[in-house]
């Protein structure tokens, strides 16, 4: 008897570490689907291209500025002359920086507070987000911005991945070179 119940508690042992291995098994797969995922939008976020966007707003407000006018009561002429100072007074703005401004205030602003509310049980998701979003932030000149970010994912994968991690070493070259382009170092 002593033989038999010492092979059901192996029996079970075994059936508990296969469950074990099988469950990390699924944390490792979940685990790289989320950087899947992180990575994808990431590179989404980097396509964002505020002087191509600025040019497309340019044309797109001109485009309607002649449509307004087309359907105005003014004489032909009158049109003429009214597009051609709003040329000149548009002309005045910068419509890249616009749109950088734009795009930080309507993707990027609302980006950071789904990362805050949505990862906060996946450090290394949020760290991967957050160096994504920052990298968006000094692309388009908005240093102020992107080093709270920055520095954020920096101090998550020394918590999580350690120093000497690939990622970790990634996120201190950002902070460095955000830092660098604030002329915040030498």
């Amino acid at each position: 008897w002593q033989a038999k119940r010492a092979s059901d508690r192996a029996d079970a042992a075994r059936r508990a570490e296969q469950e074990a291995e099988i469950a990390r098994d699924a944390e490792r797969a979940r685990a790289a689907e989320l950087k899947l995922v992180s990575e994808f939008q990431g590179k989404m976020l980097t396509q964002l291209n505020p002087r191509l966007a600025g040019i497309r707003l340019t044309t797109d407000v001109m485009d309607r500025f002649a449509k307004a006018l087309d359907d105005s009561q003014l004489a032909d002429a009158e049109k003429a002359q009214e597009l051609d100072s709003f040329r000149r007074q548009w002309s005045r703005m910068n419509a890249t920086d616009i749109s950088a401004a734009h795009i930080g205030e309507t993707v990027l602003t609302p980006a950071v507070l789904a990362i805050d509310r949505q990862f906060t049980e996946s450090p290394a998701v949020d760290a991967q987000l957050r160096q994504a979003v920052s990298d968006v932030y000094a692309a388009l000149g908005l240093y102020d911005r992107a080093l709270p970010l920055a520095q954020a994912a920096l101090a998550e994968r020394r918590k999580v991945l350690g120093d000497d991690h690939p990622d970790t070493i990634a996120s201190l070259d950002r902070v460095g070179t955000v830092l660098l382009s604030q002329r915040k170092i030498a």
